[in-house]
């Protein structure tokens, strides 16, 4: 849905120090921005800015990619949510955002000391044909 608004595929930003890793990420910087009406493609006119069916689109596509599946809407639920005039609870980070995460814990990993066992030993063979 977020590229049909937007006029854009997921994968047409290169990642660089300043820029959106996708655009998710980029949506989703605008809309915290409370700047979401920059990411609507211009070819779908001036009025698309105006419509607030489009930008309850817009939101309810953040909401569908948001980091954990638990947040994330029911097929059924995005339906009615597009034709509802309900009032819609406010997206969380989506998935792959590429700022500082405020909901996330910090997790330490150990990994387990190599015992004195067998060697694990791994051999590839190469196919080659007649």
């Amino acid at each position: 849905m977020l590229e049909i608004i937007c006029g854009r595929k997921n994968n047409s930003f290169h990642h660089d120090s300043e820029g959106p890793l996708n655009l998710m990420v980029h949506a989703w910087k605008l809309f915290k921005e409370n700047r979401i009406g920059e990411v609507i493609d211009q070819s779908l006119g001036d009025t698309a800015l105006d419509n607030p069916q489009v930008l309850r689109c817009v939101q309810v596509a953040l909401l569908c990619v948001q980091e954990s599946a638990e947040d994330r809407p029911s097929m059924l639920d995005v339906v009615s949510m597009i034709y509802g005039n309900n009032a819609l609870s406010l997206p969380k980070e989506p998935a792959f955002y590429d700022g500082p995460r405020r909901s996330s814990p910090k997790m330490e990993i150990k990994l387990p000391e190599p015992e004195n066992g067998p060697d694990n030993r791994v051999t590839i063979t190469v196919m080659e044909a007649r």
